[in-house]
């Protein structure tokens, strides 16, 4: 099996709209309860931590895949990264934490320490997302120049003879 021609179920929930409908919602429902508890910048900044924890682990920390063991070895984001390069479903994950933090950074009214807090959040989620994509992006970009090199060298021994 490719990669291109099978998609593990493990990484094709990511790409219905319905999921991310339903990250929205479960995280707006987080933000509402806790702003009845706390106030609203406080609120934006426990709700930013605690997806960014959660995806963190979930994208970043937990290796492997029950249904291809081909990825046993690999993290949720890395999969994402193999099997499909550029969907939807990857900027969703990757532009979704941006958003919180740019919306926590206005409710909070700009206060210095929760956006620094919250920026120290937005890094530690993100970083590793934009690793795995430039070390991913170089590893294609490396093979794409090596089968254009093997290609132009074929055409070249065709040529003189």
């Amino acid at each position: 099996m490719t990669c291109e021609a099978y998609i593990s179920p493990n990484v094709e929930w990511s790409l219905e709209p319905s999921t991310w409908f339903g990250q929205t919602l479960l995280t707006g429902t987080v933000l509402f309860i806790l702003t009845q508890m706390v106030s609203k910048s406080i609120a934006w900044t426990v709700t930013i931590w605690l997806y960014n924890i959660i995806t963190f682990v979930f994208f970043h920390a937990i290796l492997g895949d029950p249904f291809n063991p081909e990825y046993s070895g690999l993290t949720f984001w890395e999969q994402l990264m193999i099997q499909l390069k550029g969907s939807s479903g990857m900027s969703f994950f990757t532009l979704f934490p941006v958003v919180l933090f740019l919306c926590g950074a206005r409710f909070a009214k700009f206060s210095n320490f929760l956006f620094i807090v919250n920026f120290i959040s937005l890094v530690l989620v993100v970083a590793p997302k934009m690793l795995v994509y430039m070390v991913y992006y170089r590893k294609t970009k490396n093979e794409k120049k090596k089968r254009e090199n093997v290609h132009k060298r074929k055409k070249s021994k065709s040529e003189k003879k």
